[in-house]
């Protein structure tokens, strides 16, 4: 998608949690709610991309990689990494292959680790059990006022499967997802990233907001980010509820 040379500040609403339904078992960052009352990745959450970059359609699903990228972005830091002809137990095996002299860093936020997902897609993952709060919210038609609310796992939740009447059920973990920005480099690149560190040994960022918020849209994907399409931004200190019970 371009360079990542120096450190990008994501917006803070980006790691802002939004669920398909309030009854769901998981949640994902850098979302906005889109005209159809459906969440929806956010490209203003992805750092700026080249002008002439590929551009993607909804969802992402992995989107693109930079090159030379020598710095995560704030609030991430450093969860997988692979050199090129390395075998796989010897790093995590990132969706878009590397040349040969080249490693790739996987950028995930604190908490999180780099994985995979059905329709095979990387992305930085963590999963919420035992008595971990999480502060979620679900779009509505009215887009720009998403009310969020904490769940602590395990919780009740009303299941409606197709056809069936509604069931009273126990969601008992909580998977949480944010982009995996991979980044791309070679030696002759100066890079320097921390070393990873476990998520065990992380404070986990479990995100989200304790009250009602305006959650502005989004969705420019077509070449760089600009400040024209950024949209209003919160404080980070509103913007992060963290709970472990």
């Amino acid at each position: 998608l371009g360079p990542l040379t120096t450190t990008w500040e994501p917006r803070a609403d980006c790691s802002l949690l939004i669920a398909e339904c309030d009854s769901c078992n998981g949640a994902k960052q850098a979302q906005f709610c889109g005209q159809d009352a459906r969440r929806t990745d956010n490209g203003d959450c992805w750092p700026p991309r080249a002008a002439n970059a590929p551009s993607s359609s909804f969802p992402f699903n992995g989107w693109g990689f930079y090159s030379p990228g020598l710095a995560c972005p704030t609030g991430y830091a450093p969860a997988c990494m692979q050199t090129a002809g390395g075998t796989l137990d010897e790093g995590f095996d990132f969706q878009f292959p590397l040349a040969a002299q080249e490693t790739a860093v996987g950028c995930c936020p604190s908490g999180y680790t780099c994985a995979y997902v059905s329709n095979g897609a990387q992305t930085c993952q963590s999963v919420a059990s035992n008595r971990a709060v999480v502060t979620t919210g679900t779009c509505n038609l009215n887009r720009d006022n998403i009310a969020f609310s904490p769940k602590t796992i395990p919780f009740l939740a009303t299941i409606t499967a197709a056809q069936q009447q509604p069931v009273l059920a126990t969601v008992t973990t909580y998977t949480l997802q944010a982009p995996l920005f991979q980044l791309v480099y070679r030696s002759s690149d100066s890079a320097s990233f921390p070393a990873i560190t476990p998520p065990s040994q992380q404070t986990d960022l479990l995100g989200g907001l304790p009250t009602p918020t305006t959650l502005p849209g989004g969705g420019g994907i077509q070449g760089p980010a600009t400040s024209s399409n950024a949209g209003p931004r919160i404080s980070l200190g509103a913007a992060v509820g963290i709970g472990i019970g």
